[in-house]
């Protein structure tokens, strides 16, 4: 293999995942929204000072106020546009493009690389790979990527998570660079790798669930359809749409923990455990409460990896004719 050939899965992977995650972002934004609320418990409320004290706990509703039914996909984004403007549906897309050039670039180039390389010692064509192979690929991928990118996905949470703060609290977090600097400097570098542990396992199962799912829906689909006519672009988004509802089921309960960890904390304060965030949600809504803002997830996740491997099947199309 050349070393421009070598390059191209992770630009393509890159450029792939960075055009589809600007085009999803303000599901992106809502889903942290509603995965930042709880739900009223009972009649009983809480004094002001004890609410302001809870971290990434914020009530229901994206202005602060007491929800007893929790929001939806469609009152959230209403709420975000009514009281911010539409542009706080875009809040943090830059630091969201960088992310995915950092975390699709990696998980999706070294997938394809680490792909290549079993399909050599196995003696076959990456095509013809096992499915206990494809699994190892992604998941290795998958978890270095997930660990690398943990600081810039830190940074987009709190950037999007800041507006929901009463605005004596906010941090008023700006752009990706100058959010990870005021991060370093008020909480320490360590704290850039907030939420490693649930980031790293989301990526993982994304990973695994997203490629492997994608490509064995593929697989079966060509073989059941053997009509050239209906091949590719109709099994590519059947399989694309499959692999995103696999995806979306598996990965929340580990978004949702991430989020609530790395969310922007009142000024002043920090940010919660693993240990806190499990425990908190548990007793909010138990465990459905880890699968809280599944359709904004699902909205954002579905077109996401839709877009993401069919940008994927199209550019190494385009790249085959010249590399």
């Amino acid at each position: 293999m050349s070393s421009r050939s070598a390059v191209v899965p992770f630009v393509v992977g890159g450029v792939a995942a960075s055009m589809s995650a600007f085009l999803v972002h303000p599901f992106d934004v809502v889903k942290v929204m509603m995965q930042l609320s709880r739900r009223q418990q009972g009649h009983s409320q809480q004094p002001p000072n004890q609410q302001t004290r809870n971290h990434g706990t914020q009530p229901a509703e994206c202005d602060g106020k007491q929800c007893k039914r929790g929001v939806t996909m469609v009152s959230c984004m209403n709420d975000l546009v009514r009281t911010r403007g539409v542009s706080a549906l875009y809040k943090g897309a830059g630091a969201a493009v960088v992310r995915q050039l950092v975390f699709g670039t990696t998980r999706l180039g070294m997938y394809n690389v680490i792909a290549r390389s079993f399909a050599a010692h196995a003696g076959v064509t990456e095509s013809a790979l096992s499915l206990k192979y494809r699994i190892s690929a992604a998941a290795l991928s998958g978890g270095i990527a997930g660990l690398i990118s943990t600081p810039i996905d830190l940074a987009v949470v709190r950037i999007s998570s800041d507006a929901r703060l009463p605005a004596d609290q906010r941090n008023n977090y700006q752009g990706l660079m100058p959010t990870l600097c005021k991060i370093v400097r008020q909480e320490g570098a360590v704290k850039l790798f907030t939420g490693a542990i649930p980031t790293t396992a989301r990526a993982i199962a994304l990973q695994t669930s997203q490629v492997v799912v994608y490509a064995q829906v593929k697989k079966s689909l060509s073989t059941l359809l053997k009509s050239p006519r209906r091949e590719p672009m109709a099994i590519q988004i059947a399989s694309s749409f499959v692999s995103a509802l696999v995806c979306s089921a598996i990965t929340l309960p580990f978004d949702t923990i991430k989020t609530r960890m790395q969310a922007s904390p009142p000024r002043g304060t920090h940010p919660p455990r693993m240990t806190e965030c499990t425990h908190k949600l548990l007793s909010e809504g138990g465990s459905k409460a880890f699968w809280r803002g599944m359709s904004a997830y699902s909205a954002r996740q579905a077109p996401h990896t839709v877009m993401t491997l069919f940008f994927v099947e199209r550019l190494n199309a385009m790249c085959k004719k010249f590399f």
